[in-house]
């Protein structure tokens, strides 16, 4: 299990692109490294999310969830909340 201060979160830089599309590729999923540069050149947030130094995954939320989540004065554990489910999947009952 990891900590709450293990967890980092930001936006993504050009320089992430190959880390994560390595990410996809060792599990099967073909994301093209253009994908990920289409993001950047849209007006859209999208953030990357670390465990430690390693990639957990990375969320494109909609304009709207992203003020509704800087505005929440629970941002850090919605972040969290992310984190895990990009990192480990939904929760299962």
């Amino acid at each position: 299990m990891h900590k709450a201060k293990d967890v980092f979160i930001r936006p993504l830089f050009k320089e992430d692109i190959p880390t994560i599309t390595e990410a996809f590729r060792s599990i099967g999923w073909h994301k093209p490294a253009c994908l990920f540069e289409g993001y950047l050149s849209e007006p859209r947030l999208v953030w990357v999310a670390f465990i430690g130094d390693q990639l957990a995954g990375h969320i494109t939320p909609s304009m709207e969830v992203f003020i509704s989540i800087i505005t929440s004065q629970t941002f850090q554990e919605k972040a969290i909340l992310w984190t895990t489910i990009l990192c480990c999947g939904l929760p299962r009952n």
